[in-house]
């Protein structure tokens, strides 16, 4: 999995987990060529799951869980070529 290095340090996880996907629509993309395997292990770990790992017009294939603050992940295999 690929991820682009964020932090944000917040007093109050849960306010600004609504915030930034009510005015960003925010949420964390992690990629991997093993989406299937990668969203169990998250969900067998605690993550809620949204949507099981499915194909999309484009090509890719994508997967949605929760985090256990409530930050929505989406696990996907990789865009492109």
């Amino acid at each position: 999995m690929k991820l682009g290095y964020t932090i944000l340090f917040v007093d109050d996880v849960a306010e600004a987990v609504q915030f930034y996907e009510q005015a960003f629509g925010i949420e964390l993309t992690l990629t991997t060529d093993d989406v299937a395997p990668a969203f169990a292990k998250a969900v067998d770990a605690g993550a809620a799951p949204l949507a099981e790992p499915h194909d999309t017009p484009w090509g890719q294939t994508v997967s949605y869980v929760r985090d256990h603050v409530g930050t929505l992940v989406s696990i996907s295999s990789p865009v492109g070529p």
